[in-house]
């Protein structure tokens, strides 16, 4: 068999589910802009139709940075809640030269480097990304120097960059 030529571990936590999936609405799906694109067009329509009510739609509009975040981090709570299943989950990654694996409770998935849909990074964690939506959470606080090199070489590849 094989040796790795490295390995972390991820616990699935509330808090590193929640961190993920803000990645993944302001980065990939982003976020920012449809909201701001959505805010333009209500003030346009508030403006441009002589009878609405335009304090109304005003106030929402500005109203919305504030509202949208706050009903996105209760669905995040309610999805992470009711999945068993990813709840504090050890995951344990092993890399090795033309793929990784993740070894956890759930079972073993096998991702070639070729495959990954891109690499995210925050100053906290690597996002592996096997899709828009989906992807393995890397915590860089429990990988080694090495690890966090060999992921960055990996994310700068023409493939995932």
């Amino acid at each position: 068999m094989e040796e790795p030529l490295y390995r972390t571990i991820t616990i699935y936590t509330l808090e590193e589910y929640q961190k993920y999936n803000k990645i993944i609405q302001n980065k990939l799906m982003k976020r920012p802009l449809i909201l701001g694109g959505f805010m333009a067009l209500c003030l346009l329509l508030a403006l441009l139709i002589d009878d609405a009510p335009k304090v109304g739609i005003i106030i929402g509009v500005l109203l919305s940075p504030v509202i949208v975040p706050f009903i996105n981090a209760r669905m995040v709570k309610k999805a992470y809640k009711s999945n068993s299943l990813l709840q504090d989950t050890t995951s344990e990654f092993l890399f090795f030269e033309e793929h990784m694996e993740q070894h956890s409770s759930v079972g073993v998935s096998k991702v070639p480097y070729e495959k990954l849909y891109t690499i995210l990074e925050t100053p906290a964690n690597f996002y592996m990304m096997v899709a828009k939506n989906q992807g393995f959470i890397i915590v860089k606080e429990n990988c080694d120097p090495q690890l966090i090199n060999f992921i960055l070489g990996l994310k700068a590849s023409p493939k995932t960059a």
